[in-house]
């Protein structure tokens, strides 16, 4: 069995959906109409929908259109990503500017800000393994778009290199939360969902244990970005097998721990040592690199930022702390050894 996206819903999630929709989402309308839109191409297509660009009729702004099937995910999860992405506002998050849907409520459509880079997983096809500080740059911005949502009680469930999508200015930001579901922190639910190879032990240990039955809760992103950023690391999953079993016995047996106290745990993790997180959050960092476009705004390739030009622009903005340029563009070996990576993500 082939490493792929997966959902399997408890009954007890589908209950608790239930609930939640018949309790926050009743006064839930459109704030848009197909007709508002012209479609001009297909971006892209995956197993809840596809993607197109379209014009807005009356201000000819462009952006992502979401097509989903209602009717094989169910209103009430379709309500739950409607108002999710009307709620969410971060650098780090692709912003949701309208959704509708038809008078049957079989289909929906969600409307983005257009991110034209393309996603994290085609830089990574051709650059990847990653050097350690530019592991640092994209593991920080994922690390913000997860403390967004769990300080907004939400937790993701699919975090993969997939759904981070470049911005203009080479920044990441989240996308796709079909499988997203609000949770407290405390709380926990129980459907098997997301990418296998991203999917913490404590979502695949019932394929080990089927008596199995404690649940997962919203540290299960926490492990997803940790596997991410070892594979980002080393050029490969640290779990991957072609034999499903194997796989999963891989995720469940192995004995490193990825980040179980949540988003200040992870900061003050020695990988981050010295990080300028407000700077991140301004988004005053140049990003390792960026997105390069044709005429008609259509990727062509990413181009590399230099030392020198990170470099300068540190200088530019901090032009009276040299310590400021050691601390984020000269510390590459801060935390990991190329040598002993597993020693040092041990406690992330």
């Amino acid at each position: 069995m082939h490493c792929k996206h997966y959902i399997l819903v408890s009954k007890k999630e589908k209950i608790l959906t239930k609930k939640f929709s018949q309790k926050y989402l009743t006064d839930l309308e459109p704030d848009a109409a197909l007709s508002d839109f012209q479609i001009l191409r297909a971006l892209g297509s995956g197993s809840f929908g596809v993607v197109e660009m379209v014009r807005h009729t009356k201000t000819g702004q462009l952006y992502a259109m979401k097509t989903i099937d209602i009717e094989e995910n169910t209103w009430e999860g379709f309500e739950i990503e409607v108002r999710t992405n009307r709620s969410t506002s971060s650098k780090f998050i692709v912003k949701m500017h309208y959704s509708f849907w038809d008078e049957e409520r079989t289909t929906g459509y969600l409307v983005f800000q257009l991110v034209s880079g393309g996603d994290f997983s085609h830089l990574l096809k051709i650059y990847q393994p990653l050097q350690e500080d530019q592991v640092r740059f994209y593991a920080a911005n994922m690390v913000m778009a997860v403390q967004y949502l769990q300080k907004r009680s939400m937790v993701h469930r699919d975090l993969k290199p997939a759904n981070f999508l470049f911005g203009d200015n080479g920044y990441l930001l989240l996308a796709d939360f079909g499988l997203s579901r609000p949770m407290k922190k405390a709380c926990k639910t129980f459907s098997v969902c997301g990418t296998y190879k991203f999917m913490a032990p404590e979502m695949l240990q019932k394929y080990i244990d089927p008596s199995f039955a404690e649940g997962y809760t919203q540290a299960v992103d926490w492990w997803s970005v940790g596997a991410i950023l070892l594979e980002l690391y080393t050029g490969k999953s640290q779990f991957w097998s072609p034999d499903f079993m194997v796989l999963v016995t891989n995720i469940v047996k192995k004995e490193i721990k990825l980040g179980y106290s949540g988003a200040d745990f992870v900061k003050r993790h020695p990988f981050f040592d010295g990080y300028d997180w407000q700077k991140l959050n301004d988004q005053k960092i140049l990003a390792p690199y960026e997105p390069v476009f044709d005429e008609n705004k259509k990727l062509k390739s990413y181009r590399e930022i230099s030392v020198i030009e990170q470099s300068n622009n540190a200088l530019l903005e901090n032009e009276s702390n040299e310590k400021y340029i050691d601390t984020d563009f000269k510390t590459a070996k801060n935390a990991f050894q190329s040598s002993n990576y597993e020693t040092a993500i041990n406690s992330f």
